[in-house]
């Protein structure tokens, strides 16, 4: 048989019924008829070509990869809030017993369950504080205060407060301290303390227009600062209107915190001052006279022989007649700043 013929029975035994095969088109595999038939041949042969002898020795592997994995999903979407709770419960009656070890062991498990929540960080970063460890206070305190995300504004805050202190643990310049109370303003817009520093700061550099209005935005949360705002719409030469109004409402306001707690000094001071703004100097001196009589401080003795000695230089600009007046005023002052 010649070589020709040779090819010739191949090409036809291929043709009809040969061994010879072809991988389907894309179109006829994903007919429905044959991608099940082509699942289960594979299903089939897996089950054929097993071993299981092997299989059952491997069983309790399998078993434990899925026990493991069932207590891994129940642990990621079970709620850790008891959990919580107890930490809480702990941490509390740890400083109630003054157990250092038991705080600290608390507050870190609390910022490992809780990473998202600043306040248990910043929380354990005040316990440093507290305790005398100031380098792991600010270590703890400044990685809620990062350079490139607005932070924790609290943190940001207390960096500021700590800055400006007698012994500041990090020392900022005005330019970083004015930048880290905008960060705060940013994260929180209604911060009365980080508005009262920015006006202070302002006030400084005689920034008198951007004292002016943070100022405005703090009196707004705490009608009290309206004395401070309305001695600075004074120095500004602000119409009457403003300043008196201003004034008025630090009258109101001081009034009401000063009935809470009649004992303090500083109320009772601010809201004399309040008074003056108001030209209301026998009500001034009356609120200082109370507080003497109350207590003896020096402070409320200065702040009343100050408005002894601002009416008496008023009734001398008035006429020169009230000297005589005057003298037993005058007289009344030198023996109380005695």
């Amino acid at each position: 048989m010649t070589h020709d013929s040779v090819e010739k029975t191949r090409s036809n035994q291929s043709g009809e019924g040969g061994t010879d095969r072809a991988l389907p088109s894309l179109r006829l595999t994903l007919r429905p008829v044959n991608l099940l038939q082509f699942i289960f041949g594979l299903v089939e042969s897996w089950v054929v070509t097993r071993k299981y002898g092997r299989m059952l020795a491997g069983l309790p592997f399998l078993i434990v990869s899925g026990l493991g994995v069932g207590c891994y999903v129940w642990v990621r979407h079970s709620s850790i809030e008891p959990v919580l709770q107890k930490y809480h419960a702990r941490f509390d009656k740890a400083v109630a017993e003054k157990n250092r070890e038991v705080e600290e062991t608390c507050l870190r498990a609390l910022c490992s369950l809780r990473p998202g929540v600043p306040e248990y960080r910043m929380r354990l970063g005040l316990y440093f504080f507290e305790r005398g460890d100031k380098d792991q206070a600010l270590y703890e305190i400044a990685r809620l205060a990062p350079e490139n995300t607005i932070g924790h504004p609290i943190a940001r805050l207390w960096l500021v407060q700590q800055a400006v202190g007698p012994e500041p643990l990090l020392r900022m310049s005005r330019e970083e301290i004015e930048k880290q109370l905008k960060r705060v303003l940013d994260a929180d817009p209604g911060q009365v303390d980080a508005h009262q520093m920015l006006a202070a700061l302002y006030l400084e550099r005689q920034e008198l227009r951007q004292a002016e209005l943070h100022l405005e935005e703090a009196a707004k949360v705490r009608p009290e600062f309206n004395l401070q705002l309305a001695q600075l719409k004074r120095q500004m030469k602000r119409p009457g209107d403003d300043a008196e109004a201003a004034a008025a409402k630090a009258v109101t306001e001081l009034s009401r915190l000063l009935e809470q707690d009649r004992t303090r000094v500083d109320l009772r001071l601010d809201l004399a001052n309040a008074l003056l703004l108001s030209e209301n100097y026998e009500q001034a001196r009356e609120i200082i006279l109370s507080g003497l009589l109350q207590k003896d401080e020096q402070r409320l003795r200065d702040a009343l022989v100050d408005l002894d000695l601002l009416t008496v230089d008023r009734q001398l600009r008035s006429s020169v007649l009230n000297r005589d007046a005057c003298v037993p005023v005058v007289l009344n002052a030198l023996h109380f700043s005695g």
